[in-house]
């Protein structure tokens, strides 16, 4: 095996090979010479940056990334995949510089390179060692400066770009396609459209035109803040005079704070009574609100089908805002009909589609040139709102493929693509929120046109641009693989973990959390987590996390018992914790079980949190309820989270939750400060995330095929208390539950005492046996393998070490299936002989696997699991 030496050496030499290619590309280009680029020549380990000429050139040791200087600012010339030779180049590209803005920078603006630099870097400890380069440009025309951040990770597979942008240049934008949102947004989870036309034949209304469904109708409806008020409206009619009679919920987002708002309703009966038109009021409660949004249902109590034509939200003491939805007639009268000292700040007509904000991107942040002839199109993307996807129906992710047929190709969902032809290809992904049902704030398009790839959308708005500060815009990563799919997928995932690295310190941890055995807030009593203290010792389980009840805001209808520490209410009520965190911080240091705490995401301050750590010493921390439409919110909250880990000195790690639309932080972004909270599963309500076991094993499936699963908490939950009725939970086993767990950050979300004594000994050595091969597992990329989940399948997961030489494997027959024997092809493996090790008995055994990769395994009862080690003999 060659010395670590002797592959830097090769690797020079390879890039000196790719140095020399590159001058003949530039002479193949026969590009105009400009200015020269300040001389660098910067190496870290594999990777290195230099110029020459009007050229930077950078490369991680694996692949190249080579920029032109133009009049414009900087473009991509070409990227190389220095291990196959393949470049990615297209010397008739029009696109004349890496980034635009709409109305302000385009490919025609004139720039002025003011700095260039290269130096080693961190991200103050929240990435890993790269070569950071920064170039500094002046657009003197607009007054506007751009300053373009390569990061050049050692040995990566891909480069990572981000944009930052400042100045005065707002005020030359004349036309903003780009308005911001300021109105109400609707929108509907349960439901359908229909126009009854025969109603509309005899009044001019649109109640005429509603959303209709057999038993509810659901509308998410967002963009309101907690601290006004707010009455809600609406209008309904029984158009074929069916006796519809219906009850109206409004609800928080996760469904745990239900108000019934009208009970058994008689919806009028339009033949009778299409001339006394009438709309109904309801005080909107504020408890509903904690991420500004709730939801509002429809239940059909009698009659055929659950209706609603019209939905309007007056806020108190407001000021009328600008509609987006509806005619403009309609929102003039009810702005006549609103309540006394209220204004009309929302509407919907529920009969035609919501136009919602114009997705228009503000400008472009990265491009690669390449000619997309015969070239294959895949879009990736992961659904947000997992409260509310626990159906076999609705996946969690989504990928379409596509055949380039010379037409531009724009997709607005998507946060990866992939080019592909003859197995090699381009990835670039964006690191961003957005998901595949939730666009954010501005995340843009991908397009692939007859330049290349061009990835849209910065996140500033143009009143976003700041004068005297840069603002950052959505950072993209450029990955190249070769290969085929095994090999695209293991490029991203190894991309990712450059940039969200894994410490064994903080990232490697079971964490169990108070809230999901459907006792609410009274889980967090002091009296309960030191039972929950003992009996997470008791498991094995690391982190014990104290979820909403904890803090003083929560009494806060009751001033005299408030304990006032601070600015704010996010301190430790003292009637249910008496002494502070003091009895609970002493049981964690005599069980060694850590503790976690929740919060609000954007309600706790800073001062809370560091009052909190000082005090408990909690090393994670989800935060909840976050909604960032806006790019002051993420910047305000990313920069929280970002100060007070540094205030710990890296020692603790956040959970960020994605269980809602609301958006929030999505797949591929802001994982440098913990993992993602992917999705409640809980025991009985609310019953749309109710644990179904096949469903979450599917859900873990999905989500490793294109990320790093081990970045997301995966759900554990006591299928004894599991609604029979509802999930077929109870047929399964504690292992088997424990073990779908296992595949990510394991979260045990329940109270782990209401375990039987002999579930605890089932769950107890699975946890052992876990926790001697854990480490080795957060090191390797874990694949989803077998068949998709789907209460029938043989499936599981693979994991692989660097060397794809050894690795683990977690094989599940699920409950419905009939066959005991089963082939499962394994990737990345062929014709090779493998020592498979049984982690559960001890045993071991030397198998063959063929041609495709296929290994034959045997379990003999359905819903049961294999936990195996693998190791090439050849």
């Amino acid at each position: 095996m060659a010395t670590r030496n002797e592959l830097i050496n090769e690797i020079m030499r390879k890039q000196q090979f790719c140095f020399l290619r590159i001058l003949i590309i530039l002479l193949l280009f026969g590009c105009e010479k400009k200015s020269d680029l300040p001389l660098i020549d910067y190496q870290l380990s594999m990777a290195s940056v230099k110029t020459t000429g009007n050229m930077l050139i950078t490369s991680t040791g694996r692949i190249s990334r080579t920029w032109q200087l133009t009049d414009s600012g900087l473009k991509t010339i070409s990227m190389e995949n220095l291990e196959s030779g393949e470049v990615y180049s297209n010397s008739e590209s029009q696109v004349l510089c890496d980034w635009s803005y709409n109305g302000l920078i385009n490919d025609y603006s004139k720039a002025k390179l003011i700095s260039l630099s290269a130096t080693q870097s961190n991200d103050e400890g929240f990435t890993s060692e790269h070569i950071e380069v920064v170039a500094e440009f002046e657009y003197p025309a607009v007054e506007t400066f751009v300053k373009y951040v390569i990061w050049v990770y050692p040995d990566a597979s891909g480069i990572r770009t981000q944009l930052f942008i400042k100045g005065n240049g707002s005020k030359y934008i004349r036309e903003s396609d780009l308005p911001k949102r300021e109105d109400v947004q609707f929108n509907l989870v349960q439901g359908h459209l229909k126009s009854n036309y025969r109603a509309s034949a005899f009044a001019d209304l649109p109640v005429a035109a509603a959303t209709e469904d057999q038993e509810q109708v659901e509308y998410h409806i967002r963009n309101l803040d907690a601290s006004k008020k707010y009455k809600l409206g609406f209008t309904w009619w029984d158009f074929e005079g069916s006796g519809i009679h219906q009850n109206v919920w409004i609800t928080s987002v996760d469904g745990e704070k239900k108000h019934l708002v009208f009970a058994d309703e008689k919806l009028p009966n339009f033949k009778l009574d299409n001339e006394s038109f009438e709309m109904k009021l309801a005080n909107l409660p504020n408890d509903v609100l904690m991420d500004g949004s709730f939801r509002l249902i429809f239940e059909k109590t009698k009659g055929d089908k659950a209706v609603v034509s019209e939905i309007f939200v007056y806020e108190q003491a407001g000021e009328d805002k600008r509609i987006n939805n509806g005619q403009e007639e309609r929102i003039n009268v009810l702005r006549q009909l609103a309540p006394p000292k209220t204004n009309l700040v929302g509407y919907v007509d529920c009969g035609v589609p919501i136009s919602g904000e114009k997705l228009i991107p503000t400008g472009r942040v990265d491009f690669i040139p390449f000619r997309p002839e015969e070239t294959k199109v895949k879009f990736i993307g992961y659904f947000n709102d997992t409260q509310h996807r626990n159906k076999p129906e609705t996946p969690l992710s989504k990928e379409e493929g596509l055949e380039y047929n010379n037409e531009a190709i724009q997709n607005n969902w998507s946060s990866v693509v992939c080019i592909e032809k003859n197995a090699s290809g381009v990835v670039v992904v964006k690191e961003s929120h957005k998901c595949a049902n939730q666009y954010g704030v501005d995340t843009g398009d991908f397009e692939i046109n007859e330049n290349g790839i061009e990835n849209t959308g910065t996140s500033l708005f143009p009143n976003d641009i700041k004068s005297d500060e840069y603002s950052w815009c959505w950072a993209s990563w450029s990955i190249l693989f070769e290969g085929g799919q095994d090999e695209m997928e293991l490029a991203i995932k190894e991309f990712d973990r450059y940039r969200f690295p894994i410490d064994e310190s903080r990232d490697i941890y079971i964490q169990a959390n108070t809230w999901g055995s459907d006792r609410g807030r009274n889980a967090s009593k002091e009296e309960n987590v030191l039972v929950e203290l003992e009996s997470q010792k008791d498991l094995g389980i690391d982190i014990q996390q104290i979820d909403d009840g904890w803090q003083a805001v929560s009494i806060r209808h009751s001033d005299s018992q408030k304990e006032k520490e601070g600015s704010n209410d996010w301190y430790v009520r003292k009637d249910w914790y008496p002494d502070g965190w003091e009895n609970v911080v002493t049981k964690s240091e005599e069980t060694g079980v850590k503790l976690g705490l929740w919060g609000a995401a954007q309600p706790i301050t800073l001062e809370a949190l560091k009052w909190n750590y000082d005090n408990g010493g909690f090393v994670t921390y989800k935060l909840d309820f976050a909604d960032l439409g806006t790019h002051q919110q993420m910047d305000e909250l990313i920069g929280k989270v970002r100060e007070f880990i540094k205030y710990t000195n890296h020692r603790v790690r956040v959970n960020w939750d994605l269980t809602e639309n609301a958006p929030r932080y999505g797949y591929y972004w802001a994982k440098e400060y913990g993992c993602v909270y992917l999705e409640n599963r809980k025991p009985k309500v609310p019953q749309n995330a109710i644990y179904v076991p096949s469903l979450v094993l599917r859900d873990i499936w999905q989500l490793s095929k294109y990320t790093n699963v081990n970045r997301f908490q995966t759900s554990i939950q006591n299928i004894d208390m599991v609604d029979k009725e509802r999930s077929d939970a109870y047929l399964y086993n504690h292992p088997y539950s424990v073990a779908i767990g296992l595949v990510g950050t394991p979260l045990f979300f329940q109270e782990t005492h209401f375990y039987s004594k002999s579930a605890k000994d089932e769950i107890r050595p699975v946890l052992e046996n876990y926790k001697e091969h854990r480490k080795s597992m957060f090191n390797q990329y874990v694949f989803p393998i077998g068949d998709e989940p789907n209460n029938n399948s043989w499936t599981g997961f693979q994991w692989i070490d660097s060397t794809k030489r050894s690795g683990y494997l977690m094989i599940f027959r699920e409950l419905n299936n009939q066959e005991g024997e089963m082939s499962i092809a394994l990737r990345f493996i062929k014709n090779k002989k493998l020592e498979i090790t049984n982690l559960i008995d001890g045993s071991s055994n030397e198998i063959q696997v063929d041609a495709q990769g296929k290994y034959t395994l045997t379990i003999n009862h359905p819903a049961d699991y294999r936990f195996l080690m693998y190791r090439i003999l050849d």
